[in-house]
């Protein structure tokens, strides 16, 4: 195992998506029900959430362990903080869906977005630009498919609240600051540096923090 895993990224090919997909569905699974039972209204089960959040946590663990195989020490200098980060977004993801269940506070859901691409600026300041040509890449690559499946999750599930959201700050004075932020977004986070650059078939395409944190925001959005 130990000499296969070094290489096995190039015998992958188009097909690498296919283990990584496998991989990103069962760590989100636990996100999945827990927000399909938020949403239908479920009360809170002890046995039940408890487990959920449990098994959220025991899934990040259980995809720490290949990533352990990486060398020059990198899962303890890169990718076991890269989990944490990831962990803590997905603790966010649990609390934030409550922001729902009061009436108040439904108009402020669009907030909730926000909780991928702040936690990708986490990932890329662990994120070491310059090893791409190596497992550690992939692996890397993957807590980033991790980060924006768990997003797309909660905004699929909650698209009518946030919709609703979305509604209500467009009849306020909010909305033009909303068409200038969505002008800055298309200028400022549009991959159009061509410098810095690295393999470009790993994400993120860019070695410094600051270009990765403008490249990942532009994938959310």
């Amino acid at each position: 195992m130990s000499w296969v895993l070094p290489t096995i990224h190039h015998k992958l090919s188009w097909l690498w998506f296919l283990p990584a997909l496998f991989a990103d569905s069962n760590v989100n699974y636990p996100l999945i029900v827990w927000s399909q039972r938020r949403k239908a209204g479920k009360p809170f089960e002890l046995k039940t959430d408890l487990g959920l959040i449990a098994g959220q946590i025991l899934a990040i663990f259980l995809w720490s362990l290949p990533q352990r195989s990486v060398v020059d020490n990198l899962f303890e200098k890169n990718l076991g903080p890269m989990l944490v980060v990831l962990g803590f977004a997905y603790m966010v993801h649990f609390a934030a869906q409550l922001i729902f269940k009061f009436e108040n506070l439904r108009k402020y859901g669009f907030l909730i977005k926000l909780i991928g691409p702040l936690a990708s600026y986490g990932l890329n300041y662990w994120r070491d630009g310059h090893r791409d040509e190596t497992i550690y890449g992939l692996y890397a690559m993957i807590n980033y498919d991790l980060l924006f499946m768990s997003q797309g999750i909660v905004d699929t599930i909650y698209s009518e609240e946030l919709q609703c959201s979305f509604d209500y700050f467009s009849k306020t004075s909010v909305m033009p600051f909303m068409f200038v932020l969505w002008g800055i977004n298309a200028s400022v986070f549009s991959p159009l540096a061509y410098h810095d650059e690295n393999f470009l078939f790993f994400y993120p395409l860019y070695n410094p923090t600051w270009m990765q944190s403008l490249y990942t925001s532009g994938s959310f959005y």
